[in-house]
C-alpha cells in the first residue's frame, strides 16, 4: 500500500471513541485499517481541509472510498459482510503516516462525531487502484454522520 502525503490514516474502534492523542497510537481498542487516497477523494478531502483549517468549503457528501488494508482483520471481516457490519468509530490522521513534530494544541486526528458505517457502494464508484502497487487495497465505501452539525471531532496534542 502506498503511504505518502496524499493518504490520510483510518483507525477504526467498535468499542470506544476515546483517544490518546499523546502516543505513538491512539490507543489500543483503534485498530489501523487503511488509508483515504486523498488525491482519488477530492470532495471528501475537502471536508478534512475544511477542519485543518486550508479550506472554507466542502464538496459533495461525507463519504468516501477506504482503501483497506489487505492484512487487517477488520478488512477481512467486513469485506465479506459489508451490510451486517456495525456503526463504528472512525479516526483519521489527516497527515497520513509520516513522521511529523505536533507542536502543543495542534490537530493530530479527526474524531467522526458519531459513528460511521459502511455501505454496498457510493457514486461516483470505487476509484481503480494505482496499477504499480505492491498489495492491492480493499475498496470499502465508508458513510459519515453529524451530530449537532459537526462531522468531526478534533482530536489536539496537548
Amino acid at each position: 500500500m502506498r503511504h505518502d502525503i496524499a493518504m490520510a490514516t483510518v483507525w477504526v474502534s467498535s468499542t470506544s471513541a476515546d483517544v490518546d492523542v499523546d502516543e505513538d497510537r491512539p490507543g489500543d481498542h483503534w485498530q489501523r485499517v487503511g488509508v483515504i487516497d486523498t488525491s482519488a477523494q477530492r470532495d471528501f478531502y475537502t471536508y478534512i481541509q475544511q477542519y485543518i483549517g486550508v479550506r472554507k468549503t466542502t464538496k459533495g457528501k461525507p463519504e468516501f472510498y477506504l482503501s483497506g488494508d489487505p492484512e487487517s482483520a477488520w478488512v477481512q471481516q467486513v469485506k465479506e459482510n459489508v451490510g451486517a457490519q456495525l456503526p463504528f468509530w472512525i479516526l483519521i490522521n489527516p497527515y497520513g503516516s509520516g513522521q511529523i513534530h505536533y507542536s502543543s494544541g495542534s490537530i493530530k486526528y479527526l474524531l467522526g462525531a458519531d459513528k460511521a458505517t459502511l455501505v454496498h457502494s457510493l457514486v461516483p464508484r470505487a476509484p481503480e487502484p494505482h496499477p504499480g502497487l505492491l498489495v492491492t487495497p480493499v475498496a470499502l465505501a465508508v458513510k459519515l454522520k453529524r451530530r449537532a452539525g459537526d462531522l468531526f471531532t478534533p482530536c489536539r496534542t496537548r
